[in-house]
């Protein structure tokens, strides 16, 4: 057997080696799971991801250390880059390419010219099947093709159940939190709001709205709501905060010289939270049919509970305080009226979910790599 990791997992001898290629400068949060999985199936795992998240979310490295040894950053900004990260890819002479984002045409385009056996995660149906270049390789059947939750293999399926019939599900849940420092503050129960700030995507205003109705089943100052994103409707909503007089209740996480909010960041501030809050639009199917948000997998891995509606628990079927509807407001009251026990009694579901959650896509890799001829 391997050594183990800090967490007590122990990894068998490698069997195959994989490649995992993020070429987006995206989505470098599904690697932990990802090569979790692998190697839980024996892989011998060499990451190349774009060297854009080092500039734009540098410390990958550092919040996933067991990536560290295994992540090589590659530049993709050209032809010839990509060029010279296939001839990278044939030299090392993996048994398995795992293209960690599976849509867009370039990068499938790019993807043609490995002829062993290929995997690809798909985060969002609709855009790959919208890509030529992606369904080439479907129809050919040179790319086997897992999914990041039951749902989105479920609308694959339904799509084309004999072209979407070896699809596996597996998911983004950390194995391990990121190695952060956590910004907890004192004696507040926190409420995270993660992703970029678009009013057309979250309904902020109800958010807003809702605190002095949170006022009375809490303590003044016993809450905040940190807005953990940057976004062109940052400063808007800035505003309008100001204008309700609320600020004491708002923390907006600090932004880096890209714009970004930091990786280091991004996961202290949500791991100091008590709360996650996505605040999907009701009237949005996507996240509910077609691909994922990654607040749930993050509430899950994380260890947060989260405050979402009743449609969205019950696809994803995770523990979390929920509302009907779009009644943000109500979700965030019942969130203040919790008792610690509740609380405590909720992450402790929350983290068998994780538990059970790590198990099923574990062997959902395992049928993934066995229908492509490979140990699992």
């Amino acid at each position: 057997m391997s050594p183990s990791e800090p967490d007590g997992t122990t990894y068998p001898p490698a069997r195959f080696r994989a490649a995992v290629v993020q070429v987006e400068p995206i989505h470098e949060d599904v690697l932990p799971a990802v090569v979790h999985l692998l190697r839980l199936h024996g892989a011998d795992v060499t990451v190349y991801l774009n060297e854009l998240v080092r500039a734009n979310r540098p410390g990958f490295k550092v919040r996933f250390p067991e990536l560290g040894p295994l992540t090589r950053f590659v530049p993709m900004n050209s032809k010839a880059d990509w060029r010279r990260l296939a001839r990278k890819v044939t030299n090392a002479a993996p048994d398995l390419m795992v293209m960690n984002t599976f849509m867009f045409n370039a990068p499938s385009n790019w993807a043609h010219f490995w002829e062993g056996r290929m995997l690809g995660v798909v985060h969002n149906p609709d855009r790959m099947r919208q890509a030529e270049d992606s369904m080439a390789l479907v129809r050919s059947g040179r790319v086997g093709l897992v999914t990041l939750a039951p749902h989105v293999t479920t609308n694959l399926m339904a799509s084309d159940p004999d072209l979407y019939a070896t699809v596996a599900t597996i998911t983004m849940t950390f194995p391990r939190p990121p190695r952060v420092k956590v910004v907890r503050p004192e004696g507040v129960r926190r409420i995270a709001v993660p992703g970029t700030v678009n009013f057309d995507a979250r309904d902020y205003e109800q958010i807003v709205a809702a605190v002095p109705r949170m006022l009375e089943h809490a303590p003044p100052g016993s809450f905040d709501i940190a807005i953990v994103g940057p976004g062109a409707d940052r400063p808007a909503l800035q505003e309008l905060v100001r204008e309700a007089g609320l600020e004491r209740y708002f923390t907006f996480a600090p932004l880096n010289e890209q714009g970004f909010v930091s990786g280091d960041v991004f996961y202290g501030y949500l791991l100091g939270s008590t709360f996650l809050l996505p605040s999907l639009p009701a009237d949005d199917t996507t996240y509910r049919i077609t691909k994922i948000t990654a607040s749930i997998p993050n509430s899950v891995g994380l260890g947060i509970p989260a405050i979402i509606d009743r449609w969205t628990a019950t696809v994803y079927g995770i523990p979390a305080v929920t509302y009907t509807g779009d009644a943000i407001g109500d979700g965030l009251v019942r969130a203040m009226s919790m008792s610690d026990v509740e609380l405590a009694e909720m992450r402790a579901d929350l983290h068998d979910f994780g538990r059970l959650e790590l198990h099923r896509a574990t062997a959902e890799m395992g049928f993934a790599l066995r229908s492509l001829g490979l140990p699992g």
